[in-house]
């Protein structure tokens, strides 16, 4: 990955954890500030900034290399009780993993559009053009999808699990790249991992 590209993959992954400490910050219970959204079983995820502030809190860690890999992290809060997260909050989380495949897909641009095969660029393969555009359509619906209030928790997890299936066939276009940590799969699996968590609860079909 040369050095641009580089730059553009942390740009992603410092806004997809922006997004989610926001996420946090509007939507923890009493609006505590540095505080947490847990989901079952008092499990979090939030940038390791966000985490250092909730210090105070008995917090158990769960190693996630690839999550880890993105700033982001995973706790168990022991105290917590069952919490249900707002709709609220799975619309910004919903919004924050759109964002980062549509981000995912402007890169894929930017990669693919300096690689050859047969002596012409990845990217001027019909095949290769579809994906992407196909990978922008789809962050560009959930995003709508997240931003009416009357979403539901089926209709979040239902968008959630289109939106995780759209973003591996869009890895794929990297190759084995795609999915290394500190690629652009690190930063999609990373929001598969939190949406998981938060979002995945209920499904339709």
């Amino acid at each position: 990955m040369t050095t641009a590209l580089g730059s553009s993959v942390e740009r992603i992954r410092e806004r997809y954890r922006l997004a989610l400490d926001t996420a946090h910050e509007a939507c923890v219970e009493g609006g505590a500030a540095g505080g947490l959204v847990t989901g079952p079983g008092g499990y979090a995820y939030a940038s390791h900034r966000r985490l250092a502030a909730c210090s105070r809190w008995i917090a158990v860690p769960i190693r996630q290399l690839v999550a880890e890999s993105t700033g982001v992290a995973c706790v168990r809060l022991p105290a917590a009780g069952p919490e249900q997260p707002s709709p609220e909050f799975g619309r910004r989380l919903l919004v924050a993993h759109a964002d980062a495949v549509g981000a995912v897909a402007r890169h894929a641009v930017d990669d693919l559009a300096g690689r050859t095969a047969e002596g012409r660029p990845l990217l001027a393969r019909q095949l290769v053009q579809v994906a992407v555009a196909d990978a922008v359509m789809l962050a560009n619906e959930t995003a709508g999808i997240a931003a009416q209030p009357e979403a539901d928790a089926i209709v979040l997890a239902t968008a959630f699990h289109r939106l995780v299936r759209g973003g591996r066939v869009l890895l794929r276009l990297f190759g084995g790249a795609g999915f290394l940590r500190d690629g652009p799969g690190g930063v999609l699996v990373t929001a598969e991992l939190v949406g998981t968590l938060y979002l995945s609860g209920h499904r339709d079909g």
